[in-house]
């Protein structure tokens, strides 16, 4: 029967019935919409727009927005202070999500946005000097930015450089166990898995500003300098003077009015306060700038003068007494004090790294110090190339008086890489996210063979146990029938946690936890998919069943050829529920497979999510990743489900 009589249905009141009734199933659908939509969005995202929860991606349509993307993308992983010092940005900046809610930022901060038209040639030399001037700097001195991006370039460069030293007689997946295992020989360390589980995150948090901070000199660390020098110039920057001197200006607590006052200078920001390269002439900021190189500057960025060898040994000496002395206790062999060697710059054994760190501190006065600043050899290095500064203005549209005013170019150099590498960057924020978790559950354990034995066997038992459960309950008229359907039915009044302990002790006793049959036999049979076959099983008329028996055909064939044809929906739709049940169950694979060997996908991407560095938007990817089996099931198989529903309510 219609739900609207066909007789008037033209009339203007069942019109606006009709026209009440798609609005609601509109708006129905859309309900269903909007929040895939924003997941989707979201799975797309960075930390600059994931918290937008837009139903589209913004960036896909707006270059300024791929372009603010672009710089949250490079410069996140690393604190705020340093992208705000190296774009000069207002005091009051606080945190990168200014970038997109400050109004006017692609007309002040970002103002070199747009550049490329006017300037294009310039853009390209300045990056063109600043790569060949990154190829030539310590790459002890280097900062990695991109943390996404470099992070797995740091993994592949192990992978290839521990791989390429296997024996070549090694093929295939048994190359990287191999490069693994001559890694953790090679750097004494433990023993990793896969490459995937390798990080830099020491190394990228290297306390480079603190002044008695020093490079271990270990396989790993040189390994990290390496990878550094691999890296395209424009992922890496150098450890600036004008950074460590405004974390220094920050943990004074003053702001840019009173240091303003105190100094005599008319800075617009704190951000844009340059290291001042000589001693200052005014006596307040010389006070500070004397007491941040005594006690703030990284002494491995000094450099003494050549003739301070006697001044040294003889230090050494009275602090030790005897060459016997210092010999013990610097690890060394020496049989007198002259000759022990001077270093200009800091030794490399900790040892005697040790005294020559105290006799800098305590015996050299600061006026002989050579600060070795990235900003002074990258003035050097301009002016090797160009001569004077006319001829660097007129290359790079510059107007500045004389090399002591200038800076590293990152707004430009930055700008140039987002210019170049525009439709990568695109595709790399459409796709990064997934490809991370697929490397994930690709990689860690047995999630993707687990899953699918798990699916296959629950859905092959299901639709076992079920039907002839239910066909035994139809055919055979027990007395105790109607209690059964009850005992089965009662056991849906309970929700499936109420059952997780017994069943647990019990395949514990019976030794199958971290097994298939831990994950299936609990599940196996569903009171109310026997409930369903049953009342089916009885609508069928008997005179089928007679006409069997009459041509020979046992109680099993009959079950096998003529019920089970006719109830291809309804297994249909127990088919599915299994597939949903096995596929996204977590909880009960969680507590029966403590083994990461048999952990299922759900159970990885529980793991997924808790793993350091995992954020939102990751985890939404991974949402959208694994939902897709199940989407295409139910896309391929809805005239089966809309069978598998009609054809009972028909019977």
């Amino acid at each position: 029967m219609p739900l609207l009589p066909t007789v008037g249905h033209k009339t203007l009141s069942m019109r606006f019935i009709t026209a009440l009734m798609y609005l609601a199933l509109t708006l129905g659908g859309v309900t269903m919409v909007y929040p895939l939509l924003i997941t989707l969005t979201a799975s797309v995202t960075n930390s600059y727009d994931y918290e937008e929860f837009g139903v589209f991606p913004k960036y896909l349509f707006s270059r300024e927005e791929r372009y603010k993307k672009f710089l949250i993308e490079k410069y996140f992983d690393r604190p705020f202070n340093l992208f705000a010092s190296n774009y000069d940005l207002p005091s009051e900046w606080n945190a990168y999500w200014d970038l997109r809610q400050r109004p006017g930022v692609m007309k002040n901060q970002l103002s070199i946005f747009g550049s490329e038209k006017t300037r294009g040639p310039q853009l390209r030399a300045i990056a063109a000097d600043y790569d060949a001037f990154m190829k030539q700097f310590d790459s002890e001195c280097q900062l990695v930015l991109m943390q996404r991006l470099s992070q797995g370039a740091h993994r592949e460069f192990l992978k290839n450089r521990y791989e390429s030293r296997v024996d070549s007689s090694l093929k295939g997946k048994a190359r990287e166990p191999a490069a693994l295992d001559l890694m953790a020989a090679n750097t004494g360390e433990g023993k990793f898995s896969s490459f995937e589980y390798i990080t830099y995150d020491v190394e990228k948090n290297f306390p480079f500003h603190v002044q008695r901070w020093f490079p271990e000199d270990v396989v790993r660390y040189g390994n990290y300098l390496d990878y550094i020098q691999s890296l395209p110039s424009e992922w890496k920057m150098p450890q600036t003077a004008k950074y460590m001197w405004l974390l220094y200006l920050m943990d004074r607590g003053k702001d840019i009015e009173e240091l303003n006052k105190e100094w005599g200078t008319s800075h617009a920001s704190i951000y844009s306060v340059a290291f001042p390269s000589r001693l200052p002439n005014s006596p307040n900021l010389r006070a500070m700038w004397t007491e941040f190189v005594k006690e703030r500057w990284p002494l491995r960025l000094v450099e003494l003068p050549s003739g301070l060898g006697n001044a040294y040994r003889e230090y050494l000496w009275q602090r030790t007494g005897i060459i016997e002395r210092y010999n013990r206790l610097c690890a060394t062999r020496y049989s007198s004090f002259a000759e022990i060697p001077f270093t200009q710059r800091f030794p490399r054994e900790p040892l005697v790294r040790n005294y020559w760190v105290d006799f800098v501190l305590s015996q050299v006065p600061i006026s002989e110090w050579r600060l070795l600043t990235a900003e002074e050899v990258y003035r050097e290095f301009l002016l090797k190339k160009y001569g004077n500064v006319g001829a660097l203005d007129v290359a790079y549209g510059w107007q500045v008086a004389s090399f002591d005013d200038i800076n590293f170019p990152f707004k430009e150099i930055d700008y140039q890489q987002f210019v170049a590498n525009e439709s990568f960057f695109t595709r790399f924020f459409l796709t990064f996210n997934y490809s991370e978790v697929l490397k994930f559950i690709t990689t860690r354990g047995r999630s993707l063979f687990n899953t699918v034995g798990l699916v296959a066997l629950t859905i092959l038992a299901t639709l076992t146990v079920n039907p002839l459960a239910a066909y035994a309950l139809s055919r055979f008229q027990l007395k105790a029938t109607q209690k059964i359907l009850i005992f089965l039915l009662a056991t849906m009044a309970f929700p499936a946690e109420v059952a997780m302990i017994p069943n647990f002790l019990l395949l514990r006793d019976l030794h199958l936890l971290n097994t298939f049959g831990a994950l299936i036999l609990p599940g196996l049979a569903n009171g109310f998919s026997i409930f369903l076959l049953k009342g089916f099983f009885d609508s069928l008329p008997q005179e089928l069943f007679e006409a069997a028996t009459i041509d020979g055909a046992s109680e099993l064939k009959t079950f096998w050829r003529l019920t089970l044809p006719l109830t291809k929906p309804i297994l249909a739709v127990i088919a599915l529920n299994a597939f949903i049940a096995a596929y996204g169950g977590f909880m009960w694979a969680f507590l029966v497979c403590q083994n990461e060997r048999m952990w299922t996908l759900m159970v990885w991407i529980y793991k997924f999510n808790l793993m350091p560095g995992t954020q939102p938007y990751m985890a939404m990817a991974a949402f959208v990743l694994v939902s897709i089996p199940t989407l295409l099931v139910f896309l391929f198989c809805q005239n089966i489900i809309l069978r598998g529903i009609v054809v009972p309510q028909m019977k």
